[in-house]
């Protein structure tokens, strides 16, 4: 074989090798490539798998230019995508923002094929609240380094959500500080129809959400100057205790609070009234909920 012959040959043995090293990445990069909206890359941990509501929880690391690590839910595009992935895997997602929703698509596994992990401890709450119950206490500090706790609102009805400032799903935190907003302004206009009702949205990274963190971000909604509606924050204990007695999930290892979406409705005497969960609610039927409370 002639030398230019040698030479070919080893590159197009190189080029194959190199190839097959790389047909995972690759194929994940040309799914991306045709498909509209902005693109992120998860790497992940999967915490949880619901195939029925098409949903994956990942304990994710940093996602570069768009959201810090957190442990939360996503949803599937293609359910078909979680039959082959389970709690314990190890994964790589593309997370595609659009329209004012989210969703992750092309879930590939980046373990070796064929290891095996054990499954990863289950996340779980403290205690799943139910209508009727009385809701658990909390000692938190407001945006204005205010001490609260469940006493300081009682005789009014209460609306309670959970959020972490610098979360960027569309459907997540940004659509319910959209609904607080609104609820805030329509009870700040007729007080006595929703029996003075108060909101208080909890933070659930307390380690970044400090007072000031949570103060600079009260400016953005007009509707907390009114006095009806705080943010508040707290040790990562007194978060971690509230949060997780209130039906939040937690990650067992380190303790984080996974992100889900909760509304809790309290009566004047701290009872659980009514409970709201994902963010397929109207702002309507809160108010109305509100307004048909026994004072």
């Amino acid at each position: 074989m002639s030398a230019r012959s040698l030479s070919i040959a080893l590159a197009v043995l190189m080029c194959i090798a190199g190839c097959k090293s790389d047909s995972r990445s690759t194929a994940f990069a040309a799914k991306r490539d045709t498909q509209h909206g902005k693109h992120y890359t998860i790497n992940g941990n999967v915490i949880a798998v619901n195939v029925s509501r098409k949903s994956i929880t990942i304990e994710h690391g940093d996602i570069k230019g768009y959201m810090p690590a957190m442990t939360m839910p996503f949803v599937v595009e293609n359910e078909l995508e979680l039959r082959n992935v389970h709690a314990g895997d190890k994964v790589i997602a593309d997370l595609v923002v659009e329209n004012n929703t989210s969703y992750v698509q092309s879930l590939e596994p980046t373990h070796p094929p064929g290891e095996q992990f054990g499954p990863s401890a289950t996340p779980g709450a403290e205690h799943y609240p139910k209508g009727g119950e009385q809701a658990h206490d909390f000692d938190l500090t407001t945006q204005d380094g205010k001490h609260v706790t469940l006493a300081n609102y009682r005789g009014k009805p209460l609306l309670v959500d959970f959020i972490y400032t610098q979360c960027p799903l569309p459907q997540f935190c940004p659509l319910l500080n959209i609904k607080f907003a609104e609820m805030a302004k329509a009870i700040q206009q007729a007080k006595p129809q929703y029996h003075d009702a108060q909101l208080l949205t909890v933070s659930i990274d307390p380690e970044h959400d400090t007072v000031p963190v949570i103060h600079d971000f009260a400016q953005h909604f007009d509707a907390i100057k009114g006095g009806d509606w705080n943010l508040a924050t707290g040790t990562p204990k007194q978060v971690h205790d509230f949060a997780s007695n209130m039906g939040l999930d937690y990650w067992p290892e380190s303790g984080q609070v996974v992100h889900s979406v909760v509304v809790y409705l309290l009566d004047g005497n701290g009872k659980i009234a009514k409970v709201w969960y994902g963010n397929d609610w109207k702002t309507q039927e809160a108010l109305d909920a509100v307004k048909h409370l026994r004072s």
